[in-house]
């Protein structure tokens, strides 16, 4: 590990790339959002703990918004993912919540059927059983909740019959990270946003960052939609939802100084946010050998290996479509539009890739390029 990197600007010199590589990866960028596959555009690379690249391409917004900041602030809609699962473990390390304890222990609602098999460790990987189909009348719980602060969106998912037997495989799905959300809360008595405030933004120095925007940022903040035909990101209405599973808004340098974070071992800046045996377990394949399930509707992709952690997708045997080729062991997680934070142990190296782009609506994929993004990067390591 490297607990003593902390971010700073410097030259590709400095962190071992190539200063040529560095600049064609920046030409490259802006050529895409020149050609229209990116609105709007922010990447920063660092290596060692010395930022190479920091640049921003095109506009904060549709029509003659102003030109994007490298302090623009994007949501990171499913990257939020990350944050959630790292509050989880916090809480784990302290014996609040554990990992083999069934979710119904932290949320009595979510009851039948399979269920008393699902476990804490079952919604991190997303692996719990939950998606997969519609509700069978004769299977379907309704219990009324004891709880006067249960959200119905929470209630919804606890009161669903499981697609498919815990642990089987894995079909990534935002309602785990949901009911993470409510067992923090029901836990602690405080929302996953607070607790990463308190826990994360602040001691690893993420001034911008926040689950809910609060007005001062609002004038940085993309004022494209990044998932167009299924959620308005740029609305009012999204962007005060402090949901566990999309909520978190950040600026390139706030999310890479958590990336660096998880690359130290659980350290930045002097300040310790997880021991460095909880960044070893959130950071490897928690289940090898089982396979994944990708589907929206009619719309269904398999792939053998899942290779997944605690919050991350790890770099394994498995090849994701549109989606680098990392070295082994790099952990990373994308977010919707294209973003992307990733982290490469083997390369010393903290990349990130915040875009608005176009998206499929055949496949439900984000036509981002930061697959040619990272490949560019890695071969950039002189």
């Amino acid at each position: 590990m490297f607990a003593g990197l902390q971010l700073r600007p410097g030259s590709a010199e400095e962190a071992g790339m190539s200063p040529d590589a560095i600049q064609h990866a920046s030409g490259l960028c802006s050529s895409w959002v020149d050609q229209d596959v990116h609105k709007a555009l922010c990447v920063l690379v660092a290596r060692r703990g010395v930022v190479c690249l920091h640049e921003a391409y095109g506009r904060l917004g549709p029509g003659d918004s102003p030109a994007l900041r490298l302090d623009s602030i994007f949501p990171m809609l499913s990257i939020s993912k990350s944050v959630t699962a790292t509050v989880v473990m916090q809480l784990v390390e302290q014996g609040v919540i554990g990992l083999t304890r069934p979710v119904h222990e932290y949320i009595p609602e979510f009851r039948g059927g399979a269920k008393p098999l699902v476990c804490v460790h079952h919604l991190l990987t997303h692996t719990s059983g939950i998606g997969g189909g519609a509700p069978d009348d004769d299977e379907a719980e309704s219990p009324v909740s004891e709880d006067p602060e249960a959200d119905e969106w929470v209630l919804g998912i606890a009161r669903a019959r499981l697609g498919y037997e815990p642990g089987a495989e894995m079909r990534y799905t935002g309602a785990n990270y949901v009911l993470l959300g409510e067992i923090v809360r029901r836990a602690t008595g405080r929302l996953v946003a607070d607790l990463a405030a308190e826990r994360i933004f602040e001691p690893l120095g993420m001034n911008d960052s926040s689950y809910v925007l609060p007005p001062e940022h609002t004038a940085r903040t993309i004022g494209w939609n990044a998932m167009p035909g299924l959620a308005d990101t740029a609305s009012a209405e999204f962007r005060a939802q402090p949901a566990p599973n999309v909520g978190v808004h950040s600026t390139a340098w706030d999310i890479a100084a958590f990336g660096q974070a998880f690359l130290n071992g659980g350290t930045y800046a002097g300040r310790r946010v997880l021991h460095p045996a909880t960044v070893a377990d959130m950071t490897r394949d928690q289940i090898p050998g089982v396979g994944a399930n990708f589907s929206i509707g009619a719309y269904e992709r398999r792939f053998a290996e899942a290779s997944w952690g605690y919050g991350w997708g790890v770099a394994g045997s498995q090849k994701w479509p549109r989606w680098p080729v990392f070295p082994r062991g790099t952990f990373s997680h994308s977010g919707g539009g294209g973003m992307l934070l990733w982290v490469d142990p083997t390369n010393e190296m903290v990349g990130v890739y915040l875009s608005i782009c176009r998206f499929s609506r055949e496949t439900f994929d984000p036509l981002s390029n930061s697959d040619l993004f990272v490949n560019a990067m890695v071969a950039a390591v002189e």
